[in-house]
């Protein structure tokens, strides 16, 4: 068995009990090493809620950070990982079962793979919006109404990557997820890891899958599913800004660096600056 680290971030985000607890059968199925790093948050809460959930072989790391940045959270994450495979978890996401087993073995030397479809936990004011009926309504003629965005990136030699940053079934309201990837440690390594110059919420996992495309080559897989735990931007590290501007900021700073032919994370750089200075709760 392939071994593997979890790594979830946080920042005062109060589900994270739960989804320690629900998850642990999964991770445990797989022997999974779980990494919640903590980048501004309150550490003595965290840990709280880490034994409230009596999950076993989760290690607590704090970076001394006031503001939250996942981006360096999860670099720093992987520098204490001792797993060749990597599954980075949101603290509001719980996964089916069978998820790993489903998805580890699709993990060869040329993919990476993220969680097919994620229901939410309460219902969304645009669900149906689009077509005004359920499924049953739909006839012979449609399966159902799907709202997609992407951004495709062409570059001089005439070749393009085609990114997904988001789509949803209207009638159901699942969507399908981004942020939660697996893949090999080499394959995050190849790329230096996250790029830490993206702040607060957003565009983080786009850009680390478009430059694994782009970069190595690798294919896009998608399997399983999981149930996010719905919440509102209110617990969302966004400083201020609603989501829409921290993505588009974090945006625009990576097509900046497209532009350039920068396709690099910052992992070696954050390692270099950060690692002395976290430190790992034992108690």
């Amino acid at each position: 068995m392939r071994s593997l680290s979890v790594l979830i971030t946080w920042h005062d985000r109060p589900e994270i009990d739960a989804v320690l607890s629900r998850n642990d059968a999964e991770f445990r199925r797989h022997r999974a090493e779980i990494i919640v790093v903590n980048c501004g948050g309150n550490s003595e809460r965290l840990r709280h809620q880490i034994l409230e959930s009596k999950c076993g072989s989760v290690r607590h790391f704090n970076v001394p950070k006031r503001l939250f940045n996942k981006a360096l959270a999860l670099n720093l994450g992987v520098s204490f990982s001792h797993g060749d495979l990597l599954f980075v978890l949101d603290a509001d996401t719980i996964l089916n079962p069978g998820f790993f087993d489903a998805a580890v073995p699709l993990l060869g030397d040329g993919s990476f793979v993220t969680v097919g479809t994620v229901n939410e936990t309460a219902n969304e004011s645009d669900i149906g919006t689009a077509a005004s009926c359920n499924r049953n309504e739909l006839g012979s003629f449609v399966s159902t109404f799907r709202r997609t965005h992407q951004i495709e990136v062409l570059f001089a030699d005439g070749s393009t990557i085609c990114q997904q940053t988001f789509s949803q079934d209207l009638i159901t309201g699942t969507k399908k997820s981004q942020s939660q990837i697996l893949l090999n440690k080499s394959h995050f390594c190849d790329i230096n890891g996250f790029n830490s110059e993206h702040e607060g919420w957003g565009w983080e996992d786009i850009d680390l899958q478009l430059r694994l495309r782009h970069s190595l080559g690798l294919r896009h897989l998608e399997v399983g599913g999981a149930i996010h735990l719905s919440h509102g931007d209110n617990q969302r590290a966004l400083f201020g800004k609603n989501r829409n501007e921290s993505s588009m900021r974090n945006l625009i700073a990576s097509l900046r660096r497209y532009s350039r032919g920068d396709f690099a994370g910052t992992y070696r750089e954050d390692v270099r600056q950060w690692r002395e200075l976290v430190t790992e709760v034992t108690e």
